[in-house]
């Protein structure tokens, strides 16, 4: 009776744990974007000055003593009302499918897309501290599978000029950034506190929000005059934006179809009627499947944050990772990975 019963616990804590251990894998990119939407947990950072943000994150498909990069993507102006609308009013969900995690270098990536509360106003410069510790607890999360000298961040309009100053309150944080068409001026502290960063700024010319020869072009002249790194930094430069198949999007503004899905349109040719330059405005040739991620791959930091009071608060949560990661492991020795999607 005894064997009976500890074999049905067994079962129960194997059916319970499955569903964790399957929104952990990574589905094809022909499963769709709301099934790559569906891989995606929910958290909360701590609260700082009063705010508490929340985020939506994904999990790489894990390997026994491998570390893997953190890519921060932030969304752009009323993308923030509500939770998991950061991510379901566009596509960086894309990064979480096989395809695209296979083009890191660590064979995969963990995505946090944290949500900027819309009633203070999207992204504004009192996110920076919120930001910056809900980063940080998210990492402490996951502090043996994350190698914090690859943070790569990135965003769209007022997210993408959130990016910028990011990195420039924080740049020993950020490995590389890849703001898409970023809402707003770069002063000569921005540019400054950018300097020894790569970045590879997405831009429209027809862009209706930003005009190009007013706003976008000089707002990148005054990056590259402070960057110290201009032969690392890229400068996507569209007529138009438009989706990865070649139909418009909603506005000139939204550069970001091409950063998720890895500056190639769906038939692997780069994006149509755009051209790539280097900081020092040298045109570069993008190869598929050579986009973003590649370009990503390239930079590191010596960044390290120590384990923390939130590593060591709560048992619960490590003894449910170690559950995770042990059913992972018999499931792959087993050769049934493919149940792990």
């Amino acid at each position: 009776m005894k064997k009976t019963i500890s074999v049905l616990l067994c079962v129960i804590l194997f059916a319970g744990i499955m569903v964790p251990v399957c929104s952990a894998g990574t589905l094809p990119l022909s499963s769709g974007i709301d099934a790559l939407r569906d891989q995606f947990g929910d958290g909360s950072g701590p609260s700082v000055n009063g705010v508490v943000m929340d985020y939506c994150y994904f999990v790489p498909d894990l390997e026994e003593g491998q570390k893997y990069p953190l890519v921060i993507w932030l969304h752009g102006l009323v993308s923030g009302g509500y939770p998991r609308r950061q991510i379901t009013k566009n596509d960086i969900s894309y990064w979480s499918s096989a395809e695209f995690q296979s083009r890191f270098s660590a064979g995969g990536a963990f995505i946090l897309a944290p949500r900027s509360p819309e009633a203070v106003a999207a992204w504004a410069d009192t996110m920076q501290a919120p930001l910056k510790s809900t980063i940080i607890s998210f990492i402490r999360l996951y502090l043996d599978k994350i190698d914090t000298t690859r943070i790569y961040i990135g965003g769209l309009s007022v997210g993408a000029q959130m990016t910028l100053k990011m990195v420039a309150a924080y740049p020993e944080m950020f490995a590389a950034a890849f703001p898409c068409s970023p809402y707003g001026t770069v002063n000569s502290d921005l540019a400054n506190g950018c300097a020894n960063t790569p970045i590879w700024e997405l831009s429209s010319k027809n862009d209706y929000l930003m005009g190009f020869t007013t706003w976008i072009q000089p707002e990148w002249n005054n990056l590259m005059a402070k960057n110290k790194r201009r032969s690392d930094c890229r400068w996507t430069v569209m007529e138009t934006a438009m989706k990865p198949d070649g139909t418009a999007t909603g506005t000139t503004h939204d550069t970001w179809y091409a950063a998720t899905y890895d500056m190639f349109m769906t038939d692997n040719k780069p994006f149509y009627n755009s051209v790539t330059y280097d900081g020092n405005g040298k045109v570069v040739e993008l190869t598929y499947p050579n986009g973003l991620i590649s370009w990503l791959n390239n930079f590191t930091t010596s960044y390290t944050i120590s384990p923390g009071a939130q590593a060591k608060d709560n048992v619960f949560t490590r003894i449910y990772k170690a559950i995770i990661e042990w059913i992972t492991g018999i499931v792959k020795a087993l050769g049934l990975k493919g149940i792990l999607g």
